[in-house]
C-alpha cells in the first residue's frame, strides 16, 4: 500500500506560499486577539516560517496529502545546545580574568541537541478527513515518529546529539500529550540541563528526551 503523506521542504514549493495560507489551528483562535505579537504555531507558519527557512534559522518541512498536495501538517527543527551540571559551574576568577572581561560564561559541559521548534497538524485538513463526522483524531502520533524521527536518526548518525527537545505551548494537556505520546519528559529538580529559551517560547514548558543513534 502506498504511502498517504509524503513530506516536503516548505521551500521546494513555491506553491506552499499560498498554501500555508489556508493551514489553520483551532486552538490558537485567542491567538488573533494580540495583532501586534506573533504568537502560536498558525501565525508562525504563514508570516514568519517562510523567511526563517532561508535565513537558515529552522529548516520547515510540511507533511502533504500524497492525492491532494493539502497540508496534513508541519514541524521545524533546528541546531541546538544545553548547559550541563549548573552546579558545578566553573566561577570567573582572576584565571578567567580574560572571560570576564569579555562577558563569557564558563560551563563545565554542554551538550548538543536538536530542538523540534515546531508541530502542529492543520485543522482544516482533519475536518476534510473526516467528511462530516468527528474530527479526525491520532494524526500526529502518526506523523511524528513516521517523519520527524527519520530526519533526526540520519542527522544522529553524522553529527553528534545528546538530546532531542521542545517547547510545549498552551495547557498541561499538551504537556501529558508529549510524555504519553512521544515519551517526552520535563526537568526535575535533580536534572542540570538549562535550555536557552529564546523569546517565542516564553512561558512555554521546556521538554526533553535522550538521544541515541543506535
Amino acid at each position: 500500500m502506498s504511502d498517504p503523506f509524503y513530506c516536503e521542504l516548505l521551500r521546494a514549493n513555491q506553491n506552499n506560499r499560498t498554501l500555508i495560507q489556508d493551514f489553520t489551528v483551532y486552538r490558537e483562535a485567542e491567538y488573533s486577539q494580540l495583532p501586534d505579537k506573533i504568537v502560536g504555531l498558525e501565525a508562525y507558519l504563514k508570516m514568519c516560517a517562510w523567511n526563517d527557512d532561508e535565513d537558515d534559522l529552522v529548516k520547515i518541512y510540511l507533511i502533504k496529502d500524497s492525492k491532494t498536495d493539502d497540508i496534513v501538517a508541519y514541524f521545524g527543527l533546528k541546531a541546538g545546545m544545553l548547559a550541563a551540571n549548573m552546579e558545578e559551574a566553573i566561577p570567573i576568577n582572576e584565571q578567567h580574568a580574560l572571560f570576564k572581561a569579555e562577558g563569557v560564561k564558563i560551563f563545565p559541559e554542554v551538550l548538543p541537541g536538536i530542538e523540534i521548534s515546531h508541530f502542529a497538524v492543520n485543522d482544516k485538513y482533519r475536518e476534510k478527513l473526516s467528511d462530516g463526522g468527528a474530527p479526525v483524531r491520532g494524526l500526529g502520533r502518526y506523523l511524528f515518529p513516521k517523519y520527524i524521527y527519520p530526519i533526526i536518526m540520519d542527522v544522529g548518525a553524522k553529527i553528534g546529539i545528546h538530546m532531542i527537545y521542545l517547547y510545549a505551548a498552551g495547557d498541561d494537556a499538551l504537556v501529558s500529550y508529549y510524555k504519553d505520546a512521544f515519551d517526552f519528559r520535563e526537568m526535575t529538580e535533580k536534572d542540570q540541563y538549562t535550555p536557552l529559551e529564546p523569546e517565542y517560547d516564553g512561558g512555554c514548558t521546556f521538554m526533553y528526551q535522550r538521544f541515541y543513534s543506535s
